[in-house]
């Protein structure tokens, strides 16, 4: 489309045939529009001569129209490297006859642009994306493209944790790259009663069980990483059964521990002796006496948590043999007699010995051993160990009533030589186990006497018969004999 320059439009119609003008012609002559005149119309053909004479018809070039602005959509944008976005351009006017554009990047490392505004982001930074009118009229219009660089990884320093409850762990993750422009993470846990994060990746174990950890990239890139825990229930007290113990040597005696709470993972222990050589322990907590001595015997956690109990163990050497001085015994009543023991081994602890009778009517026994006849009998006297080792020996006692007293019939004689006279001895008391008497002469060259009292003059003289009582007890009597 065209206009004319004094905004006159003149039609112009000319139609060659053949090489024939035809009319009508108008013209501008001057800037003014007109019929150019003849009187009728003739072929130029007719009149090669002919020639109409007008004045210069004076025809301007048209003006072009051109752009007068341009708007981008949007604006503004923001990619993340190696994403595409594209711009849109409304140029203005509708009718500018050449609305074609160039388009361009201020920095071609950060975003590139192609011919139909379609922008790829390179690398992290910002660039200005200009569309510029090809039409010569100047005319340009710009988009700012910021290029993020987003999280690509993650790395956890552990994919998998095992926590006591009570106990914290921090966990790390690097991201990937290192020019990332979001390296925020947000920690979360799918089982809080099991394990909590804190937002720096701190774990805590909250309850026995398991859960899973994750952090997650902030930036919307998708990017993840989990870590696996697994809390458990640590050991937090033992009760032993006993915190001392005496064994004797050879002796065993078990220990048992209360593990608290009831629910901890691992209820194992520990069970060592601080001198085997003194007292050892399985691993069931089975103490056993090896030789006499002191030996602290623990019992520990094998969770780790630390725990432990001890037991002071003292191992003692028991008597292992009695050898009594007498094992049997007669006494006369009244009569004492100490017996002695000796204790086996020497290195015993307890050499200690309980005495007792059996019939402390007829035998008595002190707490050293000594045993005294009280009456006319039997009693057996035991010597036993007090250390608990259950050794004894004994002593059968046999008592007999002694005589107490002798009355001679006669205390004093004469005989005639050859004649012969009969001593009477009453023995008392009654039930004297032993009433035998022995019968002796002072000078038997004078007297003689037999064994049962019977006195004999032999010649002229004196002489002392005696009666002495058999069983010990020393009781005698006499009688002095004259001889005629």
């Amino acid at each position: 489309m065209k206009k004319w320059k004094n905004g006159l439009a003149v039609f112009l119609s000319v139609t060659l045939i053949t090489g024939i003008l035809q009319w009508p012609v108008f013209a501008v002559q001057r800037g003014q529009a007109g019929t150019i005149s003849t009187s009728e119309p003739k072929s130029v053909a007719e009149d090669p001569n002919h020639v109409v004479e007008t004045d210069t018809l004076d025809l301007q070039q048209p003006e072009t129209i051109k752009v007068e602005s341009i708007t981008l959509t949007p604006a503004a944008m923001t990619l993340n490297t190696n994403e595409t976005g594209s711009i849109t351009a409304e140029v203005a006017p509708a009718d500018a006859e050449d609305k074609s554009l160039t388009w361009t990047s201020s920095d071609a490392n950060v975003a590139t642009v192609d011919g139909n505004g379609k922008v790829t982001a390179v690398a992290g930074g910002t660039a200005t994306i200009t569309a510029t009118a090809n039409d010569g009229s100047g005319v340009k219009a710009s988009c700012s493209v910021t290029v993020k660089q987003p999280v690509t990884s993650l790395k956890i320093s552990k994919t998998a944790l095992t926590l006591d409850n009570g106990k914290s762990a921090a966990l790390t993750v690097t991201v990937g790259p290192s020019d990332a422009n979001n390296k925020t993470l947000k920690w979360t846990s799918n089982n809080t009663a099991v394990a909590t994060v804190t937002s720096t990746g701190t774990v805590k174990g909250v309850g026995k069980g398991t859960a899973t950890i994750t952090a997650a990239a902030t930036d919307g890139s998708g990017k993840k990483v989990t870590c696996s825990v697994t809390v458990k229930q640590p050991v937090t007290s033992l009760k032993i059964s006993k915190t001392a113990l005496t064994l004797d040597k050879g002796k065993s005696g078990a220990l048992t521990v209360t593990v608290g709470p009831s629910n901890a993972n691992n209820k194992t222990l520990k069970w060592t002796s601080s001198n085997t050589a003194v007292a050892t322990v399985t691993s069931t907590g089975t103490v056993k006496g090896v030789s006499k001595g002191t030996a602290t015997i623990t019992a520990a956690a094998t969770d780790g948590s630390g725990k432990k109990v001890t037991c002071s163990v003292t191992v003692k050497q028991p008597v292992t043999g009695l050898k009594i001085s007498r094992t049997s015994l007669v006494l006369n009543r009244g009569k004492t007699w100490t017996l002695k023991v000796t204790v086996s081994p020497s290195n015993a602890n307890n050499k200690t010995l309980k005495w007792t009778s059996s019939n402390t009517a007829v035998a008595t026994v002190t707490s050293t051993g000594i045993v005294k006849g009280i009456k006319k009998g039997t009693a057996t006297i035991t010597a036993a160990a007090t250390d608990g080792s259950g050794k004894k020996v004994t002593c059968r006692v046999t008592v007999k009533q002694p005589v107490t007293a002798l009355k001679i019939s006669r205390t004093s004689l004469t005989l005639n030589k050859g004649r012969t006279y009969t001593l009477k001895v009453t023995v008392s008391p009654s039930n004297a186990n032993n009433k035998t008497l022995k019968w002796t002469t002072s000078n038997k060259a004078v007297a003689t006497v037999t064994s049962t009292g019977i006195v004999k003059g032999i010649k002229k003289g004196t002489a002392t018969i005696t009666a002495t009582a058999a069983d010990g007890s020393g009781k005698k009597v006499t009688c002095r004999v004259t001889v005629k």
